[in-house]
């Protein structure tokens, strides 16, 4: 179970033009099932935990996952209780 999250989770992060050793790191590769699970709110847990962290700006990579296109955040963000605005 933990690859099919870690695999849907990659799979958004490209579509917002982040990537894992270039933009962010992971230090602990569980996350991706609670993120895939619990959405923003678990990013934003796992990142004060210090189980990842941001080689960009933290707000700019939020806000690269807020700007994927309405149709993308539907696809990979239909499992998270999160809101988006179209």
């Amino acid at each position: 179970m933990t690859y099919r999250a870690e695999t849907f989770i990659v799979e958004m992060l490209k579509q917002a033009d982040i990537i894992i050793g270039r933009d962010i790191i992971v230090h602990n590769p569980e996350i991706f099932l609670d993120w895939s699970s619990r959405g923003m709110l678990a990013i934003g847990e796992s990142y004060m935990a210090k189980q990842w962290e941001a080689l960009l700006p933290l707000d700019v990579v939020l806000t690269k996952l807020l700007k994927l296109p309405s149709d993308a955040k539907r696809k990979l963000f239909k499992s998270w209780d999160a809101k988006f605005v179209h």
